[in-house]
C-alpha cells in the first residue's frame, strides 16, 4: 500500500510541476495595466513558465513587468477581469485580475477577482469589474 502511494503521490507531483501556464502584465508609470500576454507549455517547471512569460514582454519607456499569476494545471479555465477606478487621488486607475480553476470558469472569475485584490489593495469589489476573456484550456 505504501509503494502505491509513493507512486500516485509522484505522479501527481511529477504532472503538476511539469506543466504550466503564467501570465506576465506590464504597467505604466501610474501602476495601469497597459498589455498582459500569457505563456503555456508542457514539460517545463512553474517558475520557468513565468520567466518565459515575462521576457515576452519588454520592459522599457518607464513600464515594469510583472507575473501576477501563473498555474501548474494541464487543463481547466482561465478567466481575466478588468477594473477601472478612481483610487482616491483623482487620477483613473486600470487593473487586470487573472485566474485559473480545474473546477468552473465561475471558479475561475473568483479566482481573479482575488488575484486583483491581492495586487492592488486599493481596489474594492464594490467599484465593479468586468469579464474580459474567460477560456477553457
Amino acid at each position: 500500500m505504501k509503494k502505491v502511494f509513493i507512486f500516485f503521490a509522484f505522479i501527481f507531483f511529477y504532472t503538476s510541476v511539469w506543466s504550466c501556464a503564467a501570465i506576465a502584465e506590464a504597467r505604466n508609470k501610474a501602476g495601469n495595466s497597459v498589455s498582459w500576454t500569457i505563456y503555456n507549455q508542457e514539460k517545463i517547471p512553474v517558475a520557468k513558465c513565468v520567466t518565459l512569460a515575462k521576457s515576452k514582454l519588454q520592459a522599457g519607456n518607464g513600464m515594469s513587468v510583472i507575473a501576477p499569476a501563473s498555474t501548474s494545471l494541464n487543463h481547466g479555465f482561465f478567466v481575466m477581469i478588468s477594473a477601472a477606478y478612481d483610487p482616491g487621488n483623482g487620477k483613473a486607475r486600470e487593473r487586470n485580475g487573472y485566474g485559473f480553476s480545474s473546477k468552473s470558469a465561475k471558479d475561475a472569475e473568483l479566482e481573479a477577482v482575488k488575484n486583483l485584490k491581492k495586487n492592488d489593495n486599493l481596489w474594492k469589489k464594490e467599484e465593479g469589474y468586468q469579464v474580459d476573456k474567460s477560456v477553457s484550456f
